[in-house]
């Protein structure tokens, strides 16, 4: 298995491997990761729904090839099926680039044993970690407003996000933020998980959802499975909420939304605003992301 300072020292340094799977819990070093690569790959950014749909477009090499980030989020199919035989399809496929697979669980035994040369188990950080790379990645800040930070914070996801808005302010009032405005800017008080906006979703709480949205700590990229998974749940149910037609058109709206998250840049955050906002209408209007 590799190690998080052996993949950050690739990544960073512009000498990442061909193929990656990030495993376990902590969504901002993903993020960060990913960050990283989208810009050394200058954009050149393409989202696939399996390692199935990688295989067969990467299976021969084309007669003109961009060097591409690859990503492919949460594919159960390839997690239950790896063996001996994996490392050696990744090996014959032709990779322009790199290949990022993405899960939230920790590694599995088998994902240990025959992907231990593209495997890392990213797990939530300590605070001494935290600081370290906070304070490296947003050097105008100083080191007592990131501390206040990443006290308030429920992890490094929310800490770097907080910072990352802290570092956009003027030069001149970077410093000048104390914990208290930390605090009341960004209400740190707990971060929100998947299942309370799956609650909202289910009592077709628009403006709590949005307010949960906004504090939320996890994936936002997981959020479209929640949503379709809560939908799942409500088609089986009688709802007061929700009649059967705006289950399924909202489900719908939800899967073309992920879709084109995958296949053209957008406004994650965006996009998933106005996808709770059409919660709120009746019947569920059909919406299109834009660039």
């Amino acid at each position: 298995m590799l190690t998080i300072q052996q993949v950050g020292n690739e990544i960073l340094t512009n000498q990442p491997r061909r193929f990656y799977v990030f495993c376990g819990a902590e969504s901002g070093i993903k993020d960060k990761y990913i960050e990283h690569l989208q810009s050394y790959y200058n954009n050149n950014k393409v989202e696939l729904d399996s390692f199935e749909t990688l295989v067969s477009q990467l299976q021969y090499e084309p007669l003109i090839s961009i060097p591409t980030l690859y990503i492919i989020r949460y594919d159960k199919e390839f997690w239950s099926k790896v063996s001996e035989s994996t490392a050696n399809l990744i090996s014959d496929i032709y990779i322009d680039g790199t290949v990022v697979m993405i899960f939230s669980e920790n590694a599995s035994a088998k994902i240990s044993k025959n992907l231990g040369d593209y495997a890392i188990d990213i797990a939530p950080l300590s605070e001494q970690l935290k600081m370290k790379y906070l304070v490296n990645e947003f050097p105008q800040i100083s080191e007592v407003i990131i501390q206040a930070v990443v006290n308030l914070s429920e992890n490094y996801l929310m800490a770097r996000n907080v910072c990352q808005s802290i570092s956009k302010l003027p030069a001149t009032k970077v410093n000048d933020i104390t914990a208290e405005d930390i605090d009341n800017l960004f209400v740190i008080r707990g971060g929100v998980d998947e299942k309370a906006i799956q609650g909202d979703i289910y009592c077709r709480d628009v403006a709590k959802a949005l307010v949960d949205f906004d504090n939320f700590s996890g994936d936002r990229n997981f959020l479209f499975y929640n949503i379709m998974n809560t939908m799942t749940t409500l088609e089986k149910q009688n709802n007061r909420a929700w009649n059967k037609s705006d289950v399924v058109m909202f489900n719908d709206l939800a899967y073309q939304f992920l879709l084109q998250s995958r296949t053209i840049y957008v406004d994650l955050y965006n996009v998933l605003v106005m996808l709770f906002c059409s919660m709120g209408i009746s019947p569920i209007p059909m919406l299109r992301c834009e660039l």
